[in-house]
């Protein structure tokens, strides 16, 4: 697998937890 890609991918669903979690919030 090209390391970028799983670099992108691993940042792209950190990114989304953290927004689940701002949702969570309010």
């Amino acid at each position: 697998m090209n390391p970028s890609y799983c670099w992108n991918a691993y940042i792209s669903v950190h990114i989304n937890f953290t927004v689940i979690k701002l949702k969570l919030k309010l």
